[in-house]
């Protein structure tokens, strides 16, 4: 285990101070906003894990899960996993809500700057902007995940 007195948070801070987003500070590991995007509400989260050197970034969708919709949503979870670049779609466990995460080494305070973390939340929240709609057609409409993965591929015009 690796230990050091690199905590990343006050560049986080930083970074959502510098998208002009609301930050609310839960411990000295731990930030979080609350946001309201084009298809819902997302709860954005990161938390620095100093024993591995990882900075996770949680964003957590405002739509519940049915218990007897997992295996749809996992089938859904999948085909949109495929296409990701960076991060992944999963259930969070403490609240059975959709989620995308993404995990960053940073070993060192060299390894982080404002900018590349503008970067990441721009790049996590398009990718939840575009997959909230196949979510929300799949939870509330029963869509098949076939059918609600396409809808994250096309380019959205007006409202799901």
């Amino acid at each position: 285990m690796i230990h050091s007195s690199f905590n990343p948070i006050d560049v986080v801070i930083d970074a959502m101070h510098a998208q002009e987003m609301p930050v609310q500070q839960l411990s000295s590991h731990e930030v979080m906003t609350e946001l309201q995007g084009h298809w819902g509400f997302y709860k954005m989260q990161f938390f620095w894990q100093d024993d591995i050197q990882v900075l996770h970034l949680n964003v957590i969708f405002e739509l519940p899960i049915n218990t007897t919709d997992k295996l749809k949503i996992y089938h859904l979870m999948a085909l949109l996993n495929e296409r990701l670049i960076i991060g992944h779609f999963e259930i969070f466990p403490e609240e059975n809500l959709p989620a995308f995460r993404y995990s960053l080494m940073t070993p060192t305070s060299n390894a982080l700057s404002i900018e590349l973390l503008e970067e990441i939340i721009d790049i996590t929240l398009d990718e939840c902007e575009s997959c909230f709609p196949a979510f929300k057609s799949l939870i509330e409409d029963q869509q098949d995940p076939e059918q609600a993965a396409l809808i994250a591929v096309m380019d959205t015009v007006g409202e799901a």
